[in-house]
């Protein structure tokens, strides 16, 4: 859940965007990137796998896939 605090800030940079001279690209450039960092803070599955990351050494084979997983996982995200 996001805090309501967050979202009024979210808000107020949209707000800040559509009062510039080019707001068509700027506010949807920045909407976007909210929208993709919101996805990733909601994902309940990434969040599982970066849970279970930490509980492996970054060199062992397990961590290494669960890297993959979790780039992969972003990956989806981001190019969405």
């Amino acid at each position: 859940m996001i805090e309501k605090s967050v979202v009024i800030d979210i808000l107020e940079d949209i707000q800040q965007c559509l009062n510039q001279e080019n707001w068509q690209n700027k506010t949807l450039s920045t909407v976007n990137q909210y929208k993709k960092g919101i996805l990733v803070s909601l994902d309940d599955e990434l969040k599982d796998l970066i849970v279970e990351h930490k509980k492996y050494d970054e060199d062992s084979p397990k961590a290494i896939e669960l890297t993959q997983k979790i780039n992969e996982r972003l990956r989806r995200i981001y190019n969405s």
